[in-house]
């Protein structure tokens, strides 16, 4: 199968561009571009999901998984090594706790 490098180089593109209009419209309070700079769109009303829509039906220790891992290399580049490192230490928080409550029970 050969790759469809035209294609590929189309959504880089369009991503590209969508993360330039993300940082113009961001708000670093209600929207910063660094939540919601991912290509996810919701398939029904074809709006942007930013992280907080997924994050806030999930706990605390998940929510931050997910906040850190989404953001990584988004807020700057600098820092994603750093973001990564967080949601591991939440993660095995959670797993921590979920040990302990398994071993009470």
């Amino acid at each position: 199968m050969i790759p469809n490098y035209a294609g590929f180089l189309k959504e880089i593109k369009e991503f590209t561009e969508k993360l330039e209009k993300t940082k113009e419209t961001s708000d670093p309070i209600d929207h910063p571009s660094h939540y919601n700079s991912l290509p996810a769109v919701c398939s029904e009303c074809g709006q942007t999901i930013e992280c907080i829509d997924v994050v806030r039906h999930m706990g605390f220790n998940l929510g931050n998984v997910v906040k850190y891992v989404w953001r990584a290399g988004f807020k700057e580049s600098s820092t994603q090594l750093e973001d990564l490192k967080k949601a591991a230490w939440y993660l095995n928080d959670l797993i921590q706790q979920l040990e302990k409550e398994e071993k009470s029970e």
